[in-house]
């Protein structure tokens, strides 16, 4: 009879982790999926309009600079604009190389098919990754790793005008300049996708079937189990 009642509570607790770890039904995939899509699609814009707003502007400033230190007959101002060229061109290279998931996981989660059960759990699975890749790599362009890197920048620009060519204010004024550039080009930064993350994960939680244990149906009679360890063993009481 002891076996039979501490048999049920293994028996529920096989139960409960055998639902926990079932995948979701296709209507809940559907689901996720679709809220996925559309954090990424409102997001998507303005991630663009500050991608195109800083690659093109960076690349002006670069241009124009260079431009001028050649057509300029004064030898300072070619080295003030020729520095101010070359740290112009550090602003325009990340946005150029380094990926940026928040512009491009829209139009790579639309290329994905999701005609059947299979391939929009595949699909899902594709938009949980990009969604949480656009997360990180927000936090990253917020940290403190962003903002100390572009300022060591601007002051190491600053330093090679000033100590290297002798050109002490011209310095200041690039420094000066390239850290407030710096500073509003990652305040600006869109940060949407940080709060859609934690927004989905919410939503993925609250959908998990619960694993609450109940206590087993015992027709109105208290069940109490007890084990307890001793020398040579363990015992094993219960009363009903």
């Amino acid at each position: 009879m002891r076996l039979a009642v501490v048999a049920v509570p293994l028996v529920l607790m096989l139960e409960v982790s055998r639902a926990d770890a079932a995948p979701p039904s296709d209507t809940e995939v559907s689901r996720r999926l679709a809220f996925i899509e559309a954090r990424l699609a409102r997001g998507a814009g303005p991630a663009n309009m500050w991608w195109s707003s800083w690659y093109y502007g960076w690349t002006a400033l670069s241009m124009g600079q260079f431009v001028w230190a050649i057509a300029t007959p004064d030898k300072g101002t070619r080295i003030d604009m020729a520095v101010g060229a070359a740290a112009s061109t550090l602003g325009v290279i990340p946005l150029g190389v380094l990926p940026f998931p928040a512009r491009t996981a829209q139009r790579d989660l639309a290329r994905v098919p999701a005609r059947s059960p299979e391939e929009r759990r595949r699909k899902l699975a594709f938009a949980e990754h990009l969604l949480e890749a656009a997360a990180k790599d927000q936090k990253l362009r917020r940290s403190w790793v962003n903002h100390a890197t572009s300022i060591g920048v601007s002051i190491g620009v600053g330093l090679v005008l000033g100590v290297g060519y002798g050109r002490p204010i011209p310095g200041l004024i690039n420094s000066i300049g390239g850290i407030a550039l710096s500073e509003l080009q990652i305040w600006t930064q869109p940060t949407a996708a940080i709060t859609d993350f934690a927004d989905y994960e919410k939503l993925r939680n609250e959908s998990k079937p619960s694993t609450t244990m109940l206590p087993p149906k015992t027709n109105g009679f208290p069940v109490s189990i007890s084990i307890a360890p001793h020398p040579g063993g363990i015992s094993i009481s219960g009363s009903f």
